[in-house]
This record gives structure tokens, C-alpha cells and sequence, in this order.
């Protein structure tokens, strides 16, 4: 079957002033500090996509995520997603990441290597997200800052970007992570 929405804490996104250490606790598992792949533009916006690949097998109701921050964080922007079916040993397929300042922001490009595959996409921009990327489904568009998470199932392997149209130019920073779904 294809990863899909719900079951486990899989993704999360942290917006402006993400890259203080976050504990995150999960009602089911011990607090685990994560690590992300953070990508800014400068004086502008910046952006954390934190992957928690720690959190398998974890029941899908009643559950509740805590974010903690080691310092202030000036408007935080956390998102988290739930999803099924992905590898249990072995999740990660690929990220990427872009920044720019456009109508447009986009992920840049990723290769997958398996045919199953997971995308979660995220961005933070200066303006607003209209709707999804072509080919994803939006999850949410954060009120009001307009930033949107998005997830797309893919069944062969190839060359994907998340590429969000949004509602004027303006800085962007946009990230996209790859998932492997179980064997």
C-alpha cells in the first residue's frame, strides 16, 4: 500500500528563528532532540524541516506532540503531519531545498530511488501560499501567515519538485523530503 495520511508523527516544519535546538516529546515516546536541515534568506525568513524518524509504531489517536524551543522563538511556525505505510528501518529517501524571491517558490529538485515514495513539502514565505503544487494535496495553509505543507504519493522513481504558486512576489524558503513507503 502507499504511505498515507495518519499514523505516524512523521514530519514536522519550523519557521522564522527555527534554529535553536527543539526537544520534541511525543506522548508515546521519550523526548528526542532533532535535528534538521535549515536553509535561510538572510535578514528575511528562515526555515527548518525536521525529520522524526524515531517515532514508529506509535498508536494514531490520543497522541499529542510537544515542541520545545532551548530559547525564545519569535513567531514560530511548527507544523506536524501524521502518516502510514512508510519503511520502518529505513525511511529517508532525499531532500532538497530552495530559497528565492518570486510568485513562485520551489523545493528545487529531488531523485528518488524508490518506486514508493512519500513527498512532504513545506515552505515559509514573506507573502501567502495560494494552493498546492501540481500533483500534491495541501494539508494546511497556516492562518495568517500563509504558509503551506503539502504531501504527494508517487509511484516511480524520478525527478520531483514542490513548486507553490503564491499570492505576489516576495522572499520564499521551501524544503520538500522524500519517504520511502514499506517494503
Amino acid at each position: 500500500a502507499a504511505p498515507a495520511a495518519g499514523g505516524q508523527p512523521a514530519a514536522g516544519s519550523a519557521g522564522a528563528e527555527a534554529e535553536r535546538q527543539k526537544i520534541v516529546t511525543d506522548a508515546v515516546a521519550a523526548d528526542q532532540t532533532m535535528g534538521g536541515r535549515q536553509v535561510h534568506a538572510p535578514g528575511l525568513l528562515e526555515h527548518l524541516v525536521d525529520v522524526i524518524l524515531g517515532l514508529f509504531n506509535v498508536r494514531t489517536s490520543g497522541n499529542t506532540v510537544t515542541v520545545r524551543f532551548s530559547a525564545a522563538a519569535t513567531y514560530p511556525d511548527v507544523r506536524v503531519r501524521e502518516y502510514s505505510g512508510l519503511d520502518p528501518t529505513s525511511p529517508l529517501d532525499g531532500t532538497t531545498a530552495g530559497v528565492g524571491n518570486s510568485a513562485t517558490s520551489d523545493s528545487g529538485p529531488m531523485t528518488t530511488t524508490n518506486a514508493r515514495d512519500l513527498l512532504v513539502a513545506a515552505n515559509t514565505v514573506w507573502t501567502s501560499a495560494v494552493g498546492p503544487s501540481t500533483g500534491f494535496t495541501s494539508r494546511v495553509i497556516t492562518s495568517p501567515d500563509g504558509d503551506i505543507a503539502e504531501d504527494r504519493a508517487v509511484t516511480a522513481t524520478g525527478s520531483y519538485r514542490a513548486t507553490t504558486a503564491l499570492s505576489g512576489a516576495g522572499p520564499w524558503v521551501m524544503q520538500m523530503v522524500g519517504f520511502k513507503g514499506a517494503p
